[in-house]
């Protein structure tokens, strides 16, 4: 028959709990380094403040950019209404001081993107290139998206029908506006006398797209280019 030795209450307990024994070092050692402690926690806190302060500033700065980029285009007219080439001009100016003033912002960004478009229609290309690309800036955000687009319209309104197929092809994967940037890239194919590519993207843009706005004009390309 076995025999079971009979463990005590005392014996449970008997030797240092590690756990309990751990924290009381602790609690005696942050005693003895109360000044320590409240530097760091201070220290921390400071750090905490500085972020929090950062993160309001930008935060302020983007809805008073916002606010004042709102101010100057309530007024504007539309892109494509007919305009007089002074308020043009003027609109223009505006939205260039207001983009030096606001670098930085997406306001800033807004108002460079809306600028470039008003040269774009008033025939500026070399001009309307420059700020498209420079809104664009080396990112792959929305703002730089429609940048893309504004470019390769420019690009395909001045026969540059390649640099408008390398702006796509870099854009158009998993973009927001991919529907439109694909048919685009279809489209200066076609004008760049590509035929053969041409008509694989008009047939990939049919497939994938069998609802847009563009599949009638998409039909009328492949049948004349068949």
């Amino acid at each position: 028959m076995a025999h079971y030795k009979r463990i005590t209450k005392r014996e449970i307990v008997k030797g240092p709990d590690e756990f309990v024994g751990f924290w009381t070092k602790a609690y005696y050692w942050s005693v003895d380094n109360t000044q320590t402690i409240l530097g760091y926690a201070m220290g921390a806190i400071a750090v905490i403040l500085i972020i929090a302060g950062i993160f309001y500033y930008r935060q302020n700065a983007e809805s008073s950019a916002s606010a004042e980029l709102f101010k100057i285009m309530k007024d504007s007219p539309k892109l494509g209404a007919e305009r007089d080439a002074g308020d043009v001009a003027k609109i223009s100016d505006q939205l260039a001081s207001f983009a030096t003033k606001r670098s930085g912002t997406q306001a800033g960004r807004e108002a460079m993107l809306y600028r470039a478009n008003l040269l774009d229609q008033k025939k500026d290309a070399p001009e309307a290139e420059k700020i498209y690309k420079e809104v664009m800036g080396g990112k792959s955000d929305v703002m730089a998206q429609i940048a893309c687009l504004g470019l390769a319209s420019t690009y395909q309104n001045e026969g540059k029908f390649p640099d408008a197929l390398t702006l796509l092809e870099k854009f158009r994967q998993n973009s927001l506006f991919e529907e439109e940037m694909n048919f685009m890239y279809a489209h200066n194919q076609e004008l760049a006398n590509n035929k053969v590519e041409a008509v694989k993207e008009y047939k990939k843009f049919m497939e994938k797209y069998p609802s847009s706005r563009h599949t009638a004009e998409a039909k009328e390309s492949l049948a004349r280019l068949s």
